[in-house]
């Protein structure tokens, strides 16, 4: 308790004999933090959201050894996970021979072989999208007898839901478009979801589900960088104005040579030094984020590279350990400089 008195008080002194060098330090601390929520918001990828409207996050397939015959009914299961969430596109994917009479047999090759690498000279690949209308040229088609049209991708032939069903073909791929991006744990968990519903419901075909977890590694990947960069940034913005803090603690070096000569240890003052710097960052750390949430609305968000960046709680608590960590980090090496560099001078008062 006197220890941290003690601390109080020599900032105090600090703040009364060198007012314009501990302003210049508080107002260069807090224009770091500004710094390091800016970056935060809008170079970090999940705050940007610039990856919320990829389709690629949000495209999960199952693979069926064995086609199976899908229905209406059968597709409503797949609406029990997570119903906020909500499904924006379901299609169905089947391979027939080229002629538009019989399902491919997928016992010896995977179905992913057929649909990735398909020889229209063989095969046929019909597609349906349960929710989103197929627009483009349509021609003319023979399946199973029946004569339709359908709109020719670059692929695959597209046909409306209705005809598909009545048609009584058997799927070998379903994809399913989320209405918006999981999150990475809810994305395996969604994973989970279909394989163990699929598996349930088509017993006689083995089942491969793909996620999107690659693009997710991708930007947990890009995240790391992005860290990597704030702190560097916030960190050679912050070595400039520790030479203001170092000009601070010289001023206290008779005060330091008083207390030696009463008997505190080199080990106490250091560890006194270093309190003192995690306090005055805390405060600058405090200062900064109150300013930014108090001027968010009316300054901030207006120089912001994306719209719609909301910075909660947990935000605000990841930038102030960044920062006091880091800004104790900086500190350590200028306490230690200024220490082997005034010892003697300090014992000499």
């Amino acid at each position: 308790m006197k220890t941290i008195r003690l601390v109080f008080g020599r900032i105090f002194t600090y703040f009364s004999e060198n007012k314009l060098i501990f302003i210049l330090y508080t107002l260069g601390s807090i224009v770091c933090i500004f710094m390091m929520i800016y970056y935060y918001g809008n170079i970090l990828s999940y705050k940007n959201g610039s990856t919320d409207d990829d389709i690629s996050f949000r495209i999960y397939r199952a693979d069926f050894t064995v086609p199976v015959n899908m229905t209406k009914s059968s597709l409503d299961k797949l609406h029990d996970f997570e119903q906020e969430y909500g499904i924006q596109d379901i299609s169905l994917i089947s391979v027939i021979s080229a002629d538009g009479e019989d399902d491919m047999d997928f016992t010896e090759t995977h179905p992913a072989f057929y649909l990735n690498f398909s020889d229209s000279k063989k095969t046929m690949i019909i597609e349906t999208s349960l929710n989103e209308d197929t627009k483009g040229k349509s021609e003319d088609i023979t399946v199973k007898g029946n004569k339709l049209q359908a709109v020719k991708n670059s692929d695959s032939y597209c046909i409306s839901a209705e005809k598909y069903f009545s048609l009584g073909l058997r799927t070998c791929r379903i994809k399913i478009c989320l209405s918006q991006k999981f999150s990475k744990n809810m994305m395996f968990r969604y994973g989970d979801f279909l394989n163990r519903v699929f598996r349930e419901m088509y017993p006689e075909s083995d089942i491969e589900v793909k996620t999107p977890a690659n693009f997710y590694g991708i930007e947990d990947s890009d995240i790391m960088k992005d860290f990597t960069l704030i702190m560097a940034v916030f960190v050679v913005s912050m070595i400039s104005f520790m030479f203001l803090l170092k000009y601070i603690m010289d001023s206290a070096r008779y005060e330091n040579s008083v207390f030696m000569m009463v008997g505190a240890s080199k080990k106490h003052i250091l560890l006194m030094n270093a309190f003192e710097n995690i306090v005055i960052t805390t405060f600058c750390t405090a200062l900064a984020i109150i300013l930014h949430i108090s001027l968010y609305r009316s300054v901030f968000s207006k120089v912001n590279m994306y719209e719609n960046i909301i910075y909660n709680f947990e935000d605000y608590m990841i930038i102030s350990l960044m920062s006091i960590g880091l800004s104790f980090l900086i500190q350590i090496p200028f306490i230690f400089v200024y220490w082997s560099n005034n010892i003697r001078k300090i014992r000499e008062g």
